[in-house]
């Protein structure tokens, strides 16, 4: 031990500096020149990881002693955490380690089994030329020499908790060598799957006082929105539901005694409790977080010896100016309203998130960032967001954060979910990695020849999202930069470059399938925007000779290839919780066929009382009269009211015979959009004097629906010849009791088909 000792101190004087500089063979000549020792049980496994790698590179099998004696050189694991009254002790985090040549010996310090794992899997990388890619793509290169030249040098996470929530990280192999925390996936299981040591993960008040088991008999334990009791959220002043959130975690804590972490959190919804009891600490606080944090303080007590999580999500995003998080008291900070076109240090889309983190830094030391590198609405759209990834997780460490949640796809086959996965495995590790130069090496090893034109995409994509200026949020569609990153011209640059890189790794099946996989968000983000840019060059339709439009050739192709590819290797779904590949189909061959709809008010005029909201404009007013229906994605093709009737008079150009007409309304009622209260239809031959033709009256306005389009045919009694139409929708005006938001209603329409 004085030998170690003497060494370290040393070492530490003069870290990075190799003590000697000549080459240590490892193997020559088909033998071994080194022996594994191993000093620490911890290393015991982790000494078989080595020596399997080394057999694979080499060919040659170091073997493996426990003894110090013989001449032989050898790679020592020395445990780190029995060397006691060291000045330097402190300086190795838990899963950290070192590794240094001392004499001709290869030395490995680490304070446990996971620290040990990370020195191997780097030794194995920056020394053996080892890479694993993803789950499908590891690189052994071979090399029967093994000479390496000699190493020092200390190896500390950023971050004491790292989960990337991305495809291969629940790969154990995967996870591992990249020192994550994630748990193995379990395919059986819903819900998140982190880590071992978290017996309950986010939006759990729910599953601690289950409305279906308490809110029928005492509605007062739930939250009070618009003078109406909600099941949405919790009343957190309720000392009552204090006592019952208690003994349902104690219950949940016995079942798995072992997890450290346990969440108690808000549900996803902004519908907290506005009781006068409630209130009152929120308005104390500054912030809705008051009362989270009374309450989760108030069951943190009761369990000391765990850390109780919650969120500082949405509404409780901003710190509480009085109350202070307990020690034991996790604070999950999230960043979902961000742009990720720019840095979060930068950001200012929805306030300032760094002052959020700054206030709660304030507070707490016990932060974990839940941060988001994905497109919820659009798992296999482009979302080029890798440029943020290193300044955002630098910002976190800068602000002494020691816990990291990012989520992304944790499936197969998002939009670059093995890149994102990869990369991010780097950088939760050191965030002063060189973000392109891992995207370049990646690139090369998981396409081959064709990833030149791999990276070449996601640069020029990035410069082009950049250039645009227009954030990159979490929630919107492939349209929204359809004068962006994502106009036609660029889409077909783009499908260009992978065409290219397809031909450049012909040849190589594995190669070849990625590139393909890589290529699919394209493929989609061209389908949803030519839907978005009727009667132009780019429209997903076309006309032919006797004035009938029909999809181009090109979007038959393009989606048969994209829903052909994604049915067998994913992704499994398009949107965050709905919409698989097979589904996409269907639904994009309906509207091949039905998204143009020629009927008598085509190429007429229409007028509003009220005019639409500039946010929800569709193509002009027009829009709904041009003979092209929209689908679900309420951002284009559609016109939306908020708060006000939707009055609408058509003129025919001259007298017509009408029989009925249709509408499509859109229902969203999450997005506050509902549908019309009634429909009234009137008709005028001078522009003046109107009759009414029929009023439709909706029972169903007010009731939960899922999200859906809704088609209205108003019938006309008698045939109606007439020049002008007036068209009403009543709006239902204040969102219903039952909602427990407070606000007004939208009404989306996207096509008044006159027949």
């Amino acid at each position: 031990m004085k030998i170690v000792f003497t060494f370290l101190l040393s070492f530490f004087v003069l870290i990075g500096d190799a003590q000697n500089n000549d080459s240590l063979i490892i193997v020559s000549k088909g033998k071994a020149q080194y022996s594994i020792h191993t000093e620490s049980s911890a290393a015991v496994e982790v000494a078989g990881i080595l020596q399997k790698y080394v057999a694979a590179v080499s060919g040659v099998q170091l073997p493996i002693s426990p003894e110090k004696a013989g001449k032989k050189k050898q790679i020592r694991f020395v445990d780190f955490s029995g060397l006691h009254n060291l000045p330097f002790n402190d300086s190795l985090r838990a899963d950290g380690f070192i590794i240094s040549t001392v004499g001709k010996d290869i030395c490995v310090y680490a304070k446990n089994t996971a620290g040990f794992q990370n020195a191997v899997f780097y030794f194995l990388e920056h020394r053996l030329g080892c890479r694993f890619y993803a789950a499908d793509a590891q690189v052994i290169p071979k090399n029967k020499e093994l000479k390496i030249s000699p190493i020092n040098t200390v190896q500390n996470p950023a971050f004491e908790f790292r989960v990337d929530y991305n495809g291969d990280a629940f790969n154990k192999d995967f996870s591992q060598w990249h020192g994550l925390h994630n748990k193995p996936r379990n395919t059986d299981a819903g819900g998140f799957e982190v880590s071992e040591n978290w017996g309950m993960w986010v939006h759990t008040l729910h599953k601690l006082v289950p409305p279906e088991k308490w809110f029928d008999a005492h509605p007062e334990y739930y939250a009070l929105r618009n003078g109406v009791r909600v099941k949405d959220q919790l009343c957190l002043s309720n000392p009552e539901v204090l006592k019952i959130a208690i003994a349902s975690l104690r219950e949940e804590i016995a079942k798995n005694p072992k997890a450290l972490f346990w969440s108690v959190s808000q549900l996803d919804n902004f519908n907290y409790c506005m009781c006068n009891k409630c209130q009152a600490v929120d308005e104390a606080n500054g912030s809705p977080s008051g009362t989270v944090i009374t309450f989760v303080n108030a069951i943190a007590k009761e369990f000391p010896d765990k850390i109780i999580s919650t969120l500082a999500y949405q509404y409780s995003r901003k710190a509480p100016s009085s109350v202070k998080p307990l020690p034991n008291v996790n604070i999950m900070l999230c960043t979902i309203e961000c742009d990720r076109n720019k840095p979060i240090s930068q950001d200012s889309l929805e306030g300032s998130f760094t002052k959020d983190l700054k206030d709660w830094g304030a507070l707490t030391g016990n932060i974990l960032i839940w941060d988001y590198v994905i497109n919820f609405s659009n798992i296999i759209g482009p979302s080029p967001n890798f440029h943020v990834l290193k300044p955002n997780l630098q910002l976190f460490r800068k602000n002494h954060v020691a816990m990291v949640f990012e989520q992304g796809w944790p499936h197969q086959n998002g939009e670059f979910t093995d890149l994102r996965c990869y990369v991010l495995a780097k950088l939760l590790w050191d965030p002063s990695l060189n973000t392109d130069s891992l995207m370049q090496d990646f690139c090369t090893g998981y396409y081959g020849p064709g990833g030149k034109f791999v990276y070449q995409y996601i640069q020029l994509s990035t410069q082009n999202l950049l250039k645009s200026g227009r954030a990159l949020t979490l929630y919107e569609p492939m349209s929204a930069h359809a004068q962006g990153f994502l106009s036609p011209e660029n889409l077909d640059i783009y499908i260009k470059l992978f065409d290219s890189a397809l031909m450049a790794s012909e040849g190589n099946t594995a190669y070849c399938h990625r590139i393909r996989m890589a290529r699919q968000p394209v493929l989609y983000a061209w389908l949803e925007v030519a839907k978005s840019l009727p009667f132009t060059d780019n429209w997903l339709f076309e006309k032919d000779e006797k004035g009938m439009h029909s999809a181009r050739e090109k979007a038959r192709q393009y989606l048969r290839e994209l829903c052909d590819t994604a049915t067998v290797y994913g992704p499994m779904l398009f949107h965050e919780i709905s919409i698989k590949p097979q589904e996409y189909y269907e639904r994009m061959s309906t509207y091949f066929e039905n998204g143009v709809q020629m009927h008598k008010a085509v190429g007429k005029s229409i007028s509003f009382a009220t005019p639409a909201s500039p946010k929800y404009a569709a193509n002009g007013p027009n829009s709904l009269i041009d003979g092209v229906c929209g689908t679900d994605n309420y951002f284009s093709l559609w016109q939306g009211w908020y708060g006000e009737d939707v009055d609408a008079t058509i003129d025919m150009g001259s007298e017509e015979t009408i029989s009925n007409i249709q509408l499509n309304c859109l229902i969203n009622q999450a997005s506050w959009i509902f549908a019309p209260a009634n429909i009234t239809v009137r008709a005028s031959n001078n522009g003046k004097d109107f009759t009414e033709i029929k009023t439709f009256i909706n029972a169903d306005a007010l009731k939960k629906m899922d999200k859906s389009i809704v088609p209205f045919l108003i019938e006309f009694p008698v045939q109606q010849n007439c020049r002008y139409l007036n068209i009403k929708l009543k709006n239902i005006g204040n969102l219903p009791e039952w909602h427990g938001s407070e606000g007004k209603t939208w009404i989306f329409v996207d096509e008044i088909m006159v027949k």
